[in-house]
Formats: structure tokens, C-alpha cells, sequence
């Protein structure tokens, strides 16, 4: 091969190494104080798994830095004080059994008054060891709404996003990213984004978290992911996670921003009516 040959090949690798241009977003606005208000006031449930307890964390600082007293407790809680009361549902990997354990626990084991309940699924359960299917997730959590609303009319369902991952890490990755082929999350992100997309369109003009969208963008509106055959997926920001999925203290503050701005939106009414 002759040099100039080289430096064509070169230049190519270079060329796909560097990647698209990032996306850009207007960001949120939001009054935390006021926010984190609204939530004092009301009485949420909400149901999770690892990255839910990192927004709690999230959410507890928030309120310690606003002066703004936030009960958080875990159930069962045996009177209707005001708050968020959580609980571990389900099996990561397993998403039906999330739906299955959000829908009894509000049909049959709570009692008393609840404002709002949520349920969020894992980065785990889509993608790698868990489920490929995000149309047959959504199906599920479809159902568990339906029943829940059933049972309880007056509840207000908050529907979340599921999280991402951030691009994977390790000499391997990055390998694989210089030349253009991605990193090992990126398929899982796919079908992340995927249910999310689906999510949005099934539950358009519903209140929504979309944690997705928090992890994903920066506080300049830059939003990280990656192209592939010419559409852009959001994955999570590097700088909000150490394993490539959980968050970090800078990370569980930015997301528990927007998902204490999306509930207590949801929520004003309703404490406007008290």
C-alpha cells in the first residue's frame, strides 16, 4: 500500500471516529423550591428499583440545599401523611413482574388517599438480559394502568421513561467507537429508546417524567447518544453515571430536578383544590 493510500484510510478512520454532531435541547426551567412545595404537600407512590433509590438520594438533597422538609418513606406506611411513599416492585430483567406487583399493590394491599403514583422501570429491563420486545412492555404497562385507573379513578398515574445507559467503557469500547462500530450499550440503548418513543405517542398529553431525557442532556442542551442509519438515540450523559448506569451525586441532583418539576406540574391542581 503507497502512502497516499495510507493517509486516505486513515483520514476515513478518522472521519468515522469522530462521530455526528450532538443534538441540542432547550432545557426545563424550573423553580426547585417551589417544586419540591408541591410534593411536601402531596402523597405519591412510586415504584422502582436501583436508579429509583438514586433519585430519592437525588430528591433528599435537593431538599436539604431549598430548606423545603420532604418526607420520604418506605411502605408499608401506616398513615396518609403527606410525602413519597416507595417500594422495591419486581424483578429487574423482568419487566411484567414490575407491572404485576405496581397494579397489587395499589388494587389490593394500599389503603387510604394517594395523590399520584408512578411506576419506573429499569435501564435493565430492556436490552441486555432483559426484554427486546418494547412494544410487548408497553403492552403490559398498558394493562397495569388500566387496571389501576379501574380500581382507583381519582388516582393521578405519572408515567416515566425508561433510563439509559451511558456509551460503554473500557479499552475494548473505545476501540470499537474509533472505528465506528459504537459501544456495547448502544444496542441496548436502541430499544430503550424505542419503548420510550412508544411511550410518549401512547400517553401524549399525560403527565410524564421523561428521566431519559434528563440523563441524556447536559446543562448547556447538549444532548448525548449516537447515530444510527440516520437517526439519533439518546443514551446517558457520562458525566451523571459511574457504572454506566447508575448516578452520581451530580447526576441524582440534574434528574431528581426534573422529575420533582414533571410531578409537581402534574400535582398543582390538585393542591390548588385543597
Amino acid at each position: 500500500m503507497d502512502v497516499r493510500r495510507v493517509v486516505v484510510v486513515c483520514a476515513a478512520i478518522l472521519a468515522i471516529g469522530c462521530g455526528s454532531p450532538a443534538e441540542k435541547t432547550t432545557l426545563r426551567p424550573s423553580d426547585v423550591k417551589a417544586d419540591l412545595e408541591v410534593l411536601a404537600k402531596s402523597r405519591v407512590y412510586f415504584g422502582h428499583q436501583s436508579v429509583g433509590r438514586n433519585l430519592l438520594d437525588g430528591l433528599e438533597s435537593l431538599s436539604r440545599t431549598h430548606g423545603v422538609p420532604l418526607r420520604i418513606v418506605e411502605a408499608p406506611s401506616r398513615d396518609e401523611a403527606p410525602g413519597i411513599v416507595h417500594t422495591i416492585v419486581g424483578r429487574n430483567k423482568e419487566p411484567q413482574t414490575k407491572c404485576d406487583a405496581f397494579t397489587r399493590f395499589l388494587t389490593t394491599e394500599a389503603t387510604g388517599r394517594w395523590d399520584a403514583a408512578i411506576l419506573k422501570f429499569c435501564y435493565a429491563d430492556m436490552g441486555e438480559g432483559g426484554v427486546h420486545d418494547p412494544e410487548a412492555v408497553l403492552d403490559g404497562y398498558k394493562a397495569a394502568v388500566r387496571a389501576v385507573r379501574a380500581a382507583r379513578p381519582d388516582l393521578l398515574i405519572v408515567h416515566a421513561t425508561m433510563p439509559l445507559q451511558s456509551e460503554g467503557r473500557g479499552k475494548r469500547n473505545a476501540i470499537r467507537k474509533f472505528f465506528g462500530f459504537g459501544t456495547d450499550n448502544d444496542e441496548h440503548n436502541i430499544f430503550r429508546n424505542r419503548y420510550n418513543a412508544l411511550l410518549l405517542d401512547a400517553f401524549k398529553g399525560e403527565p410524564i417524567i421523561d428521566l431519559a431525557w434528563a440523563e441524556s442532556t447536559l446543562p448547556d442542551g447538549t444532548r448525548t447518544g449516537f447515530r444510527r442509519d440516520g437517526q439519533f438515540y439518546y443514551q446517558m450523559a457520562g458525566v451523571y453515571t459511574y457504572d454506566e448506569g447508575h448516578l452520581t451525586d451530580t447526576g441524582k441532583e440534574w434528574v431528581a430536578r426534573e422529575f420533582a418539576r414533571a410531578l409537581a406540574d402534574a400535582l398543582r391542581p390538585k393542591v390548588a383544590r385543597r
